[in-house]
């Protein structure tokens, strides 16, 4: 295992010989001192715990760990152990949950009627002006209104930002492909999306990419990100029922680095890649379309 989490988790319960919590597990390092030293911060405990509970999910019976009630973790090569107790030996099941997005309304625009398929638009955002808008729940579904997706990507020195689409993204339909849009829907608190100057539709691209990259950390505010914007487009995907706002980030303009990536369940798998180093048809339907287009000029 080349992860830190799941190092320490699996050295801590071959030695305790016993299922733990993460907590559990967190306290007996420190108790005997080990605890790495880069391993810190307050919300440790839920880091170990969906750390572990993201390679269950991932590698299933090829995980060095499984459930044995939940929130309760143990190691597989010793759950044959004949000192162990009846209920632990068996692994306990549990049912993914998917993400909720009822606590914030969502962007819904009317779709352009006249599209039956995925299609990008060569148009400004100014276009988006004349469509029926409206703030609505996820789950509040009306016909002629599709959720609006922020889908930034990121450029560095050439090199796109890819990943593989985690089990965890909201997106179902894309989970196991390979994208360099960084989704996130639009949600009232980008209320002013539509206005004049589109400051909105960078306030929502922004939030998108410091949902995943540590933009803060390294110092870079709001009015930089906006210098580094390239040209946006709008897809339209009558197939999923939603539009999307992609725009491209080039970071090398304010960055001397690669940015580090936050790790987060519903991506994984980043690195940076040349367009000639993409395999198309390994991505999503967005990212193929945007990367098409980008190859033409």
């Amino acid at each position: 295992m080349e992860d830190s989490y799941l190092d320490l988790a699996a050295q801590i319960l071959r030695a305790h010989g016993r299922p733990m919590t993460a907590q559990e597990i967190l306290a007996r390092a420190r108790k005997f001192d080990l605890l790495p030293s880069h391993l810190s911060g307050a919300t440790m405990q839920k880091t170990l715990q969906a750390r572990i509970a993201e390679d269950i999910f991932r590698r299933r019976e090829r995980s060095a760990f499984y459930r044995t009630s939940q929130g309760v973790y143990f190691l597989r090569s010793m759950s044959q152990e004949e000192t162990l107790p009846t209920h632990v030996v068996s692994e306990y099941p549990i049912r993914h949950r998917k993400k909720k997005f009822d606590r914030q309304r969502i962007l819904h625009l009317s779709l352009v009627p006249d599209l039956n398929e995925i299609h990008l638009l060569n148009a400004p955002i100014d276009k988006l002006m004349k469509l029926r808008s409206e703030y609505r729940y996820i789950w509040q579904k009306q016909d002629g209104l599709f959720p609006v997706l922020a889908a930034p990507f990121l450029i560095y020195d050439g090199r796109f930002l890819v990943f593989e689409n985690g089990p965890f993204t909201f997106f179902g339909n894309i989970v196991g492909l390979s994208s360099i849009l960084l989704r996130r829907f639009v949600d009232e608190f980008d209320i002013d999306l539509l206005d004049f100057d589109n400051i909105g539709l960078f306030r929502a691209l922004i939030r998108s990419c410091s949902h995943h990259i540590e933009f803060l950390e390294l110092g870079i505010n709001d009015i930089e990100l906006m210098s580094c914007l390239q040209r946006s487009y709008i897809i339209c995907d009558p197939s999923s029922n939603m539009i999307g706002l992609a725009a491209g980030f080039r970071l090398d303009h304010i960055l001397k680095v690669i940015p580090p990536i936050k790790r987060r369940l519903e991506i994984r798998g980043c690195r940076w890649l040349s367009a000639d180093e993409i395999v198309e048809a390994d991505y999503e339907p967005w990212s193929r379309i945007i990367l098409h287009e980008l190859s033409r000029k």
